[in-house]
């Protein structure tokens, strides 16, 4: 007994710290350090790779394989055998030993109809489908994190070009402001310039919310590793992605689509089921061995036995019939499955081939809108051969094209993106 009261105290201390502590921490692992968000690049490889290291829904996922695998292992196994134990002592006319009679046996069910195995191969392949859509996990987590990497590096984008605008505002306003002073312009162009640069603010400013927002679902779909990657994604928008063919996207994908494998994988698990629920109609006998002593004085007992089943009330009517027609019901999902893929893959293909088209024909349309535009506007305006309003045209439409083509080019990578998806290319 502890008496003294700060040995007590000691002792109530570490035992509600061992209550406080999380199990995972116990057994070695570190506490997860603090997030602090970091400023800089971020690619595209490093943000999937910290997302398949590091999200909690891969990581689930992994962990539902390791259950999916221990209870495989479990199907498998045949039952405990049980002991059992007996003293008697007569009350009255005993025949027994003066010390009273004692029997004990151990009996053992043995499955002989192969019903275990069964089960485990059953088990076995929910599994494996298990393990497959882990695969499924990390590719559609994969699709989400490019496409709001694609957005928020579209954004940062957008965020450049209405910088560039805002600045072209201000030299304009620098060179109206100048006419006016000199009495070769009109206030009302100074109040128009105006008017386009709080315009040209305020754009600036909802871009930056759009920043925001479309970092904050990049950081979801990367995981808790993503603030110390960055926060500039880098994406190449002038780069052109191939777009395969749709045959080829469409071929193989018995072989190649995770889900479509996995739900394949749980067809032979429902033909496994069916095996096992057939063998256990009667799936073995049970033995026992026994042994005794003083049943009459000085005598002792030796006994075996067996337990047999009989399949009188329960034949198998319920379990057979269910497990046949969860193979049919898994038949029919694997089936819906591929077709949704088919179906799926083509739409995007579709949507792919447009997307590039837009792309490259505003690319070819648009050569000619170039920088040169700004000086001459600007010299026409100084010179007087252009309005205000022409002045300000200028710079729009040069902001309008840049952010068209990041809007297109942003839009086909996003389309060839879901196509990899769900092509699992």
């Amino acid at each position: 007994m502890l008496r003294h009261p700060a040995s007590f105290a000691v002792v109530t201390t570490l035992f509600a710290t061992m209550l406080v502590v999380r199990p995972g921490y116990a057994q070695g692992t570190a506490p997860p350090p603090t997030a602090v968000a970091r400023s800089g690049p971020i690619r595209l490889e490093s943000a999937v790779a910290s997302m398949k290291r590091s999200h909690p829904l891969v990581l689930a996922a992994r962990s539902r394989v390791h259950t999916m695998r221990a209870e495989a292992v479990n199907a498998g196994l045949w039952t405990n055998p049980i002991l059992d134990a007996a003293h008697v002592r007569a009350m009255r006319n005993s025949s027994y030993d003066r010390y009273g009679a004692t029997s004990f046996g151990v009996t053992q069910f043995l499955e002989l109809s192969g019903a275990p195995s069964a089960r485990r191969r059953a088990a076995q392949e929910e599994a494996t489908a298990t393990e497959w859509e882990v695969a499924t996990v990390e590719r559609g987590l994969r699709a989400e994190l490019e496409r709001a990497f694609i957005e928020c590096a579209a954004a940062v984008q957008r965020r450049g070009i209405m910088r560039a605008f805002l600045e072209d505002l201000q030299r304009a306003e620098k060179i109206v402001t100048s006419r006016f002073s000199g009495g070769f312009a009109p206030r009302y162009d100074q109040s128009r310039i105006s008017i386009a640069l709080a315009d040209a603010e305020a754009g600036l400013q909802s871009v930056e919310g759009d920043i925001a927002r479309s970092r904050g679902a990049l950081w979801i779909a990367i995981g808790p590793e993503a603030p110390q990657l960055g926060d500039q994604p880098e994406f190449d928008f002038s780069r052109v992605p191939t777009v395969p063919a749709l045959q080829a996207a469409t071929t193989g994908l018995d072989d190649r689509l995770p889900q479509l494998i996995a739900a394949r994988r749980r067809v032979r698990s429902a033909d496994a089921d069916v095996d096992a629920a057939e063998r256990s109609v009667f799936p073995g006998i049970g033995v026992r061995v026994g042994g005794g002593y003083g049943q009459a004085p000085l005598q002792t007992d030796l006994s075996l036995g067996i337990i047999v089943p009989l399949p009188v009330l329960d034949r198998g009517q319920g379990r057979i019939p269910a497990a046949r027609a969860r193979v049919n019901e898994t038949t029919w999902l694997a089936s819906a499955i591929r077709a949704a893929a088919v179906q799926e893959i083509a739409a995007i293909h579709a949507e792919l081939t447009k997307r590039q088209s837009a792309y490259e024909q505003f690319l070819a349309r648009s050569t000619t809108v170039s920088d040169s535009m700004r000086q001459e506007a600007e010299a026409g305006y100084r010179e007087a051969k252009l309005s205000v309003f022409e002045l300000i045209d200028a710079y729009q439409s040069l902001r309008d094209v840049k952010l068209r083509m990041v809007e297109l080019s942003a839009a086909l990578h996003v389309a060839h993106s879901e196509l990899r998806r769900a092509a699992a290319l």
